[in-house]
This record gives structure tokens, sequence and C-alpha cells, in this order.
């Protein structure tokens, strides 16, 4: 939860020198005492805490990169240092707060805890809200789309309607259509119509 982080960032303003190599990796074989979300909130909430502790300093650091040739550079870099003096022992101000901390009874650690879990809860109240305010949008998307589903299911049978009102349109013509064609008059006046025709052939 960044503990080595700050104990490897004090060391440096210290003067020692620390060297990371990205490409180690320690398996934790059992993480029982805490649930996923909490690490979470622990692992963001000490990521603000570091940022605040140490932001100054770390906003005048070298880039971070994990590239095994950038990561090699640095080990050859270190290693060419010239040894340096002992950086200095603890100062008054310091041994007193690492004092302090030793010194914690049940009951402060108890009240952190509480104070931690506290922060936590509000946490879960937010992302809660958060949560509901997007139930909330969604179910509104969803009753939109349904409307829209029924307003084109209204529109799609208006149209059923009708093309079933063409077809039956179109049958009674062809039916009409048939019935001239076959009437007396039709067979009388065939060639007649087909002399017209002829004309306007040869005229065009």
């Amino acid at each position: 939860m960044y503990g080595d982080v700050d104990t490897s960032i004090g060391l440096r303003r210290r003067g020692w020198r620390v060297v990371v190599d990205p490409t180690a990796r320690a398996r934790q074989a059992v993480n029982s005492s805490t649930t996923p979300p909490y690490a979470h909130f622990l692992l963001e909430r000490h990521r603000q805490l570091l940022l605040q502790k140490h932001g100054a300093w770390l906003a005048q650091a070298p880039p971070h990169s994990a590239a095994p040739e950038d990561v090699a550079r640095e080990f050859e870099r270190v290693a060419m240092l010239p040894t340096g003096p002992t950086p200095p022992s603890a100062n008054g101000t310091e041994l007193a707060l690492l004092q302090s901390r030793l010194a914690r009874t049940p009951a402060q650690v108890l009240r952190w805890e509480r104070d931690l879990l506290a922060d936590y809860r509000r946490h879960l109240e937010a992302h809660l809200a958060d949560v509901a305010a997007a139930h909330d949008s969604l179910t509104t998307r969803l009753a939109a789309t349904a409307a829209a589903h029924d307003s084109l299911t209204t529109q799609l049978a208006a149209t059923d309607q009708q093309l079933q009102a063409n077809q039956i349109w179109a049958v009674d013509l062809d039916r009409q259509l048939q019935e001239l064609l076959v009437s007396r008059s039709m067979r009388v006046t065939a060639p007649m119509r087909g002399g017209l025709a002829r004309i306007r052939r040869l005229r065009d």
C-alpha cells in the first residue's frame, strides 16, 4: 500500500542510493484480510497521501521507464557513482515521530482503524450514489427506447395495413382489366386499335 515506495523515497531524500528492478516479482500466497474493493480504496487513498508528502520531490525526479535497456542503463549509472558521505542520522524531530508511532496504544490503533473505515464508508456511499445515478440514467434511456419501439411498431402496423389495402386494390384493378379485355367491345374494336397503333408507328 505504498509503504515500500514511501520508504524508498525517504531513503533517497536522505542521500542513500536506492535502485529498483521493475522485473523483480514478489508473490503473496494468501491475502484474505483485504477484499479487492477495499484494497483499491487503500491504494488510491495512500497514493494521494504519498503525493501530498513527496509531490514536490517527485516532480523533480527523472521520468520513469521500465524498458529493459533503460533499467540496465540506470544500474550502470548508479554503479559508477562515487561513494558519497554517509547520510546523516535521524534528527530529533524524526526520532520523536518514530517514537510516537512505536508508542501507540491499542486504543489509538483502533481509533485510527475506525477513522479509516469511516473514510471507506464515505467512499462506498459516494460510489453507490454514482451507481444509482447511472442506473437512473440507464432506466431513462431504456424507457425512451421502449417508447421509440412502440412508436415504430405502430408505424409498421399502419404501413402493413396500407400494403394490404394496396394489394386488394391491385387485385381488383387486375380483375377489372381482365373483364374489359374479354368484353365484346374490346374484341370488336381490336382491329381498329391495331390500325391506329400502326399509323402511329408509321408517323413516328
